[in-house]
C-alpha cells in the first residue's frame, strides 16, 4: 500500500522532509537560519495527527510567518490547498523558498499562497471573516510567534470562532503573559518555568472557549520554547465530546465512586478500618512497653 504524502513520504518512497531539506539546501537566494526548518517540521509533526483527525481543514492562516515555512511546508505535504501568511515584514528569504518549492516540485498542482503584509490585529479578522473568501473551517497556526503575539493571535481567533489554533509560543515574560502576576507566583509556588505555566494556562483558556485542546512537545526546539498547544473547536470535527458532556460517561464516574464509598465507609464495621487498626497496634506498642509484655511472635516465652 502506497504510503500517504501527508506521512511525510512522496510516490517514490522519497522522503517530503529530505526533499525539503535538499531544495533549501540548492536555494539562490537568502535562506531562513538552520534552526527554522526542524522547527517548522518539528511543530508540524506534532499537529499533524490532530488535524488529520479535524478533517483535514483545507485553509490554514499563519501568523508572524516571515518566511512562510510553515505555509509552505502545509502545502507540501498535503495537509492545507490555501494558505495565507500575516506578516507585516515580508522577508526576501519568502521568496527564496517559494522558488526552491516551486523547483523542487514540492507544491501540490492546485493551491493558493498569499501574503497579507498588514498587523496581525487587522488582518487576522478580515481573513476569518471571510473578507477574502475564506471563513468558516479555518486553522490559524503560529510558529515561535514572539512575546504578546500569541496572546493576541488567540484571543482573536476565540473571538471570532477560528475552526482551529495551533501555536508554539515563545519569549515569555511577564510584560507578555496574560495575568502575569498571578502566573509568575503559581510557577514560583510550583518550581516551573513560567513559560511551562502560562502553556499550561493557555490549555485551559482554548477548553473553556469551547476548544478541545492538546499540548505536545517538539524536541527540536529549546525546552524554553518547545511546546504546541493544538486545538479545535468542538461540533467541528473536533474529534468527539469531552468527558463530561454525556450522561452516560458522568453516570459511570458516580457509580464507580459510590461503589468506592460503599466499600470504605457502608460495608465495614466501624472501628476495623486502617486507622482503627493502627491505632490498636500503637496502643499494644505502648502497653507493653509499659508493663512489658512479652513481644506477640515470641508466644512460648509467655
Amino acid at each position: 500500500m502506497a504510503t500517504a504524502q501527508c506521512e511525510l513520504c512522496d510516490e517514490s518512497g522519497d522522503t517530503v522532509e529530505r526533499r525539503v531539506y535538499r531544495a533549501i539546501r540548492l536555494a539562490q537566494g537568502p535562506t531562513p537560519g538552520d534552526k527554522e526548518l526542524p522547527e517548522s517540521l518539528g511543530f508540524i509533526k506534532r499537529l499533524r495527527k490532530d488535524w488529520l483527525a479535524a478533517g483535514s481543514p483545507s485553509r490554514c492562516i499563519e501568523v508572524a510567518g516571515g518566511h512562510g515555512l510553515v505555509s509552505l511546508l502545509l502545502l507540501s505535504l498535503g495537509l492545507s490547498r490555501d494558505a495565507t501568511i500575516v506578516d507585516p515584514f515580508r522577508p526576501r528569504s519568502f521568496d527564496t523558498l517559494l522558488s526552491a518549492f516551486r523547483e523542487a516540485g514540492l507544491l501540490p498542482e492546485s493551491y493558493s499562497l498569499q501574503y497579507d503584509e498588514r498587523p496581525l490585529d487587522e488582518a487576522l479578522p478580515y481573513l476569518l471573516r471571510g473578507g477574502d473568501g475564506g471563513g468558516g473551517g479555518t486553522v490559524v497556526v503560529a510558529c515561535h510567534a514572539c512575546a504578546h503575539l500569541t496572546r493576541d493571535l488567540v484571543e482573536i481567533a476565540v473571538a471570532e470562532r477560528a475552526a482551529g489554533i495551533a501555536v508554539m509560543p515563545c519569549c515569555h515574560s511577564r510584560r507578555t503573559v496574560a495575568g502575569a502576576d498571578r502566573t509568575k507566583h503559581a510557577a514560583d509556588a510550583l518550581g516551573l518555568p513560567l513559560g511551562v505555566v502560562a502553556d499550561i494556562a493557555l490549555l485551559g483558556r482554548l477548553e473553556a472557549a469551547g476548544y478541545d485542546a492538546r499540548l505536545r512537545v517538539v524536541e527540536a526546539c529549546a525546552p524554553s520554547s518547545n511546546r504546541v498547544v493544538v486545538a479545535f473547536r468542538r461540533g467541528e470535527g473536533s474529534g468527539g465530546a469531552r468527558l463530561w458532556e454525556g450522561s452516560a460517561a458522568r453516570a459511570r464516574a458516580s457509580e464507580g465512586l459510590s461503589r468506592a464509598y460503599e466499600r470504605v465507609h457502608a460495608a465495614r464495621p466501624a472501628g476495623t478500618g486502617r486507622k482503627a487498626r493502627n491505632r490498636e497496634r500503637r496502643e499494644y506498642r505502648a502497653a507493653r512497653e509499659r508493663d512489658r509484655l512479652p513481644s506477640v511472635k515470641n508466644k512460648d516465652a509467655v
